[in-house]
């Protein structure tokens, strides 16, 4: 009995923050009137609904993206996944000199209500479970903020392990 109980808590909180595929009948009407009023042209695919945020999987002008609203109908933020050919030269560059060994695993364009743009990169040591690390740069490709290992640090192992004598 006890084994149930403990594997229901550690289950419940996975379902608890999963979204859910909703029709666009049980999407509020503030929700729809702030996308409207976000984007003028758009073709929603998909709604989902998560804890407090309705999600609108959509497309743009061709492109795949979704855009997150508040349960009271507030635009929060879109994504929009991008290629690395798509983004500045500046931060492909910055990645590929300085973190060898990883491997981009995402990037999206992300666009917020207060006006920010900017890109997201999320790369990953190359190996087994290994943990996510997140850069975030501005429309010209300059790092504003990462939480990704030190660089140089990066390097110098990578070296390291690859040249042992």
């Amino acid at each position: 009995m006890k084994k149930i109980v403990l594997v229901i808590l550690m289950v419940l909180p996975l379902i608890a923050g999963a979204q859910t595929k909703i029709k666009e009948t049980a999407v509020p009407r503030s929700v729809l009137l702030a996308l409207e009023k976000t984007y003028e042209s758009y073709k929603v695919k998909t709604w989902y609904q998560a804890p407090g945020q309705y999600i609108a999987e959509l497309v743009i002008d061709g492109q795949s993206g979704r855009s997150y609203f508040t349960a009271g109908g507030d635009w929060q933020y879109s994504t929009f996944p991008v290629k690395a050919e798509e983004c500045p030269t500046m931060m492909n560059t910055y990645f590929v000199n300085n973190y060898p060994g990883y491997r981009i695993k995402t990037i999206d364009y992300v666009e917020e209500m207060n006006g920010d743009n900017y890109y997201r990169m999320v790369i990953i040591k190359k190996g087994i479970a290994e943990n996510d690390c997140e850069m975030i740069f501005d429309t010209r490709g300059k790092l504003m903020k990462s939480n990704a290992p030190d660089p140089e640090a990066v390097k110098r192992d990578y070296y390291t392990h690859n040249n042992p004598d």
